[in-house]
């Protein structure tokens, strides 16, 4: 790994923004009190609004939701003569400590639970400790505009946004007290789907099964769609837990149960979709019915649920020749409109809550053309099936683009990938062509100079004539590698990287994962929650200069000796307080930290002073120990601290080999 981190030693990471739009940029940030930033949904574009008008929608949403019975507000309480009461004024104080006191309840409840589980499995203590929760938060909802409802011929402003804006509202769960439990759960069930016969795995497969149905199959028939009305809303969550349950305790043979029973995947799952709080702009919400678009095993609970209601209805008194979902978009054939809505009225009728509804779109005559996920779908008179590449009028012509701080490798996948899915879309050669021009077209809006050029060399710049190139030799297929995630620095930082380990035999595949993105800067799924410390009389929050707490984990940060103004960057996996409070006892007291490289500075410059020092976090929630060390590496070569020791770049080498060598 020595040529990793010369070479990052010696490479700085490009700008691909211009003067002018750094300067946007800028100004944008400068105003992010005031403006409230989301990327859309299905659309690809940022959507900007003012930060009261955001607000309005979102507690439209909550106000709306609470009154139909779907979310209840948690009041802050007091107790008075031994009566709970709500408090008539409550102030933020008053919200804070209600939200930290569900946090702590939750989280200890979690670790009760896991605990109790592992005793009887009789799990070691280092998987114990490992799915245990600490400093958690609570999930917290966040809408994302649904542009692509937008009228195309209609402008934005003459819409009143806070009526007619259609959303999706997401609860984020991550580092929520049930997070670790839900992974869990979520790794278990996951291969039900593989036993769910309407499960779409893969979003072309609904083609190769009606390409395998003769015209005489087809004659007569129409290709129909229908979407189901706010799924993850109007999911039941006791018969959801009940119906995953059923399925597992049939395929219970094909799991990997990790030595749980079903006992145990009920107590977790209960645990996980019942507890069902979130937060908004520092308020307490209850989520009474439906599961969390967000929490990792919903998307396996709601395709079961639905699966059931056709097990007992379509797949046992219909006799269907065709019927396929993708989560909550079916698609299917019927003789009529009147056969669809029956078919998808059967499906209904078997929800005891009567909360599962349709949305169909049935063509007219059969030379209309039916979109289903990326496809358009038809089938003529004669029974013939006719087929081609799709893409919403809605949906803006936005993807990875061409200057986007990618290596060259993605950017010419992402290529292939769209013509490769133009051409398996395309039932003739002259939708193929059709096809092509949709991708040509969005390619090249996006930066990308002759793309069916890229697609067929596989390169994005024409080769030289003088350069020789053998392109099988950068396009091995080989299974028997491991991968090895890195930071994206630059591409000849790549290149060089990805042919040293070719030259020599190393059988490493590199994936080098895109630094900051727009979204990351400018989007935040808690914009009015104020940083806040749960910790009384923290010592650790004010010695942080930047705009933090001292509660993030997985962090990159920055230790500044105010005494002489030297630096040291490092990282940490726990919490920024724990890590923190280390260095300051380190700083105190040198001799009792021998190892810590800040002790040493004190001791060799300090000594007897008392010491002054400042935190900066650079970085947060980079959970990847691999990126997170070699992100580290970058911030050393950035800054050249010299409080840090060579010792610690030795060990990021002696890590990384580590790391490749327990997957070989």
């Amino acid at each position: 790994m020595y040529i990793i981190n010369t070479r990052l030693e010696q490479s700085k990471v490009p700008s691909n923004l211009t003067a002018k739009q750094r300067e946007g940029l800028k100004s944008l940030i400068a105003r992010k009190e005031e403006l409230h930033f989301s990327r859309s949904d299905k659309g690809g574009e940022f959507v900007i609004m003012s930060s009261g008008v955001q607000q309005q929608i979102t507690q439209k949403h909550l106000s709306d939701m609470t009154s139909e019975g779907a979310y209840t507000y948690v009041a802050p309480t007091t107790t008075r003569q031994n009566r709970i009461q709500p408090i008539a004024n409550p102030s933020e104080v008053s919200y804070s400590r209600l939200i930290n006191r569900v946090t702590e309840r939750l989280e200890t409840e979690s670790n009760v639970l896991w605990s109790e589980i592992s005793r009887m499995c009789n799990y070691d203590s280092k998987t114990v400790d490992l799915f245990k929760s600490h400093n958690t938060q609570l999930p917290t909802i966040y809408l994302i505009q649904k542009t692509h409802k937008f009228d195309c011929n209609v402008l934005v402003s003459d819409v009143d946004i806070i009526s007619n804006c259609k959303i999706r509202p997401i609860v984020s769960c991550i580092n929520s007290p049930s997070e670790k439990l839900a992974w869990i759960v979520k790794s278990i069930l996951s291969p039900l789907l593989n036993h769910v016969p309407s499960h779409l795995s893969n979003i072309h497969t609904h083609l190769e099964e009606l390409q395998n149905m003769s015209p005489q199959q087809l004659a007569g028939l129409s290709f129909f769609t229908a979407d189901v009305t706010a799924l993850y809303t109007n999911i039941n969550i006791s018969g959801c837990i009940q119906d995953l349950i059923t399925l597992t305790e049939e395929h219970w043979e094909d799991l990997d149960t990790w030595g749980l029973s079903l006992t145990h995947i009920h107590m977790i799952l209960d645990f996980v979709f019942t507890n069902s709080y979130f937060t908004y702009h520092s308020k307490l919400y209850l989520q009474k019915i439906g599961l969390f678009m967000g929490c990792q095993p919903s998307p396996i609970g709601a395709i079961v649920r639905v699966y059931m209601f056709e097990r007992r209805s379509i797949y046992t008194d219909l006799h269907i020749s065709f019927y396929r979902r993708y989560v909550d978009d079916a698609g299917s054939l019927a003789n009529s409109k009147e056969e669809a809505l029956r078919m998808l009225e059967s499906i209904s009728n078997e929800d005891p809550d009567q909360l599962l509804k349709w949305e169909i779109d049935y063509p007219e005559n059969s030379q209309e053309f039916t979109p289903f996920l990326d496809t358009q779908i038809r089938i003529d008179e004669q029974g013939q099936l006719h087929h081609k590449f799709y893409r919403k009028k809605q949906k803006k012509k936005i993807t990875l683009h061409a200057n986007s701080h990618h290596d060259e490798g993605t950017k010419v996948a992402t290529i292939k990938n769209f013509y490769k899915t133009a051409a398996h879309c395309s039932s003739t050669p002259e939708y193929k062509e059709e096809s092509m021009k949709i991708v040509d077209n969005l390619l090249v809006n996006n930066g990308y100079q002759d793309p069916r050029r890229i697609n067929q060399t596989g390169r994005l710049h024409p080769i030289a004539p003088t350069t020789r190139h053998n392109p099988s030799s950068s396009h091995i297929e080989d299974t028997n590698h491991v991968t090895c995630t890195l930071p994206f620095i630059n591409e000849p930082f790549s290149k060089e990287v990805t042919q040293f380990a070719h030259s020599h035999n190393l059988p490493v595949k590199f994936i080098f994962t895109p630094g900051k993105k727009l979204a990351d800067i400018l989007c935040s799924s808690r914009p009015h929650d104020k940083p806040h410390c749960t910790i009384p009389n923290c010592i650790i929050c004010p010695l942080i200069t930047t705009n933090h707490d001292c509660k993030p984990k997985c962090v990159i940060y920055k230790v500044t000796c105010k005494l002489c103004q030297e630096l040291y960057i490092g990282e940490t996996s726990r919490t920024a307080h724990d890590r923190f409070s280390e260095h300051r006892r380190a700083a105190n007291r040198p001799l009792t930290y021998p190892d810590n490289a800040l002790a040493a500075h004190y001791l060799e410059f300090h000594n007897n002073l008392d010491p002054d020092i400042s935190f900066d976090i650079l970085e947060i929630n980079l959970y990847n120990t691999i990126k997170r060390k070699v992100t580290e590496a970058y911030y050393i070569n950035l800054f050249k601290p010299s409080i840090n020791n060579k010792e610690e770049c030795e060990k990021l080498k002696g890590f990384l080999l580590q790391h490749i060598q327990r997957q070989i």
